[in-house]
């Protein structure tokens, strides 16, 4: 109270405000400085990690590994029935396919075909060493078409099983494969029964083929009028069948004692096979392959 009382001489003074002190002013960079220089520090960072890849890239391929042999653009190697994806197929006694250096007739390998393997595996087990495998020439020249047959005979164990065959070139590495189950090319029986006057030969084939059929005269008389037994010789007691697959004949063997009774496990007929075995792609090289196989009956 002491302070606002006043004299009636003293007018009455409000103190002035005290000014506050004057802030120091502060420079600031504008934002667009800011984010011209941020984005330029993003892009030295990302130049300088693409100069460093090129770098590496180009110290790799100076100084890095040789690259494998391997021109597969001008590269064929085809088969008749194998493929890279593999197949099922179905063949008789033995498995029979070409290898080729082509696709058709205008795309033929640039490359040579130096050599080839063939592995086989029955129900996954390699087989190889246990199978007969027969080539033609395996080398083939670039720009040439060319091809090579190729045969496979497994033993009878393996006949029930799948077969799988893979074949390999080289020094340009490409596999082709397939599967294969193995039936009969042809067969036979004898049907008989004692005191039949007459015993039936069934013959039957699975594929185009030629036999030579022979019988023991003091057994077996075949019917004469049959007309595959007309085909034989005076005097002889052998004739030749050709048979085409699908096919199946019977013909009437007359016993000269109906007492007798005959089956497959006799020796009184005798069936000879000659297998022939033709490449028809490639002529140059095509191989025809004979056997002679002997079946007692």
């Amino acid at each position: 109270m002491k302070d606002n009382m006043i004299k009636d001489n003293e007018l009455l003074v409000e103190e002035a405000p005290v000014a506050p002190e004057k802030e120091e002013l502060v420079f600031r960079t504008p934002k667009k400085i800011v984010k011209k220089k941020r984005l330029l520090t993003v892009l030295f960072i990302i130049l300088g990690l693409i100069l460093a890849g090129a770098l590496c890239f180009g110290a790799y391929m100076l100084f890095g590994p040789e690259k494998g042999y391997d021109d597969s653009a001008a590269f064929y190697f085809s088969s008749d029935l194998l493929n890279e994806e593999g197949g099922e197929y179905v063949v008789y006694d033995t498995i029979d396919f070409n290898v080729y250096n082509y696709a058709d007739s205008l795309r033929v390998s640039k490359e040579p075909v130096e050599d080839f393997s063939v592995t086989v595996k029955a129900d996954g087990k390699d087989i190889t060493a246990r199978s007969e495998i027969s080539m033609g020439e395996r080398a083939m020249a670039p720009d040439v078409r060319s091809g090579c047959a190729v045969s496979v005979s497994v033993p009878e164990k393996y006949r029930d099983k799948v077969i799988d065959v893979t074949v390999k070139s080289f020094p340009v590495e490409k596999e082709l494969k397939g599967s294969f189950k193995l039936e009969p090319a042809w067969g036979y029986s004898v049907n008989d029964e004692k005191g039949n006057v007459c015993a039936e030969l069934v013959i039957f084939a699975n594929k185009d083929i030629s036999l030579e059929l022979s019988w023991d005269g003091e057994k077996l008389i075949p019917d004469s009028t049959d007309s595959y037994i007309r085909t034989a010789e005076d005097g002889e007691n052998k004739c030749n069948i050709q048979l085409s697959g699908g096919m199946s004949i019977t013909i009437p063997m007359f016993k000269t004692d109906p007492s007798k009774t005959y089956d497959s496990d006799s020796k009184a007929v005798v069936l000879d096979t000659v297998k022939h075995s033709v490449t028809e792609e490639a002529p140059e090289t095509a191989e025809v392959s004979e056997e002679t196989e002997e079946v007692s009956a």
